[in-house]
């Protein structure tokens, strides 16, 4: 597996931040947090399937 730096995706991220859009689709968002309610809900269903697979 080829390790990437993370310095461009952090710029990246960080300038999304700062026009107040989600972090990782770009759409503005209205919940509060870094990302949008439809990228929580995929964040949120990958954390309960990796926490289901370690049981």
């Amino acid at each position: 597996m080829k390790v990437t730096s993370t310095k461009n995706t952090r710029k990246f991220k960080a300038f999304r931040k700062e026009k107040g859009q989600c972090i990782d689709c770009g759409q503005p968002h209205q919940t509060g947090h870094l990302r949008c309610q439809a990228c929580l809900d995929i964040q949120a269903a990958y954390a309960r399937q990796k926490r289901q697979s370690k049981l």
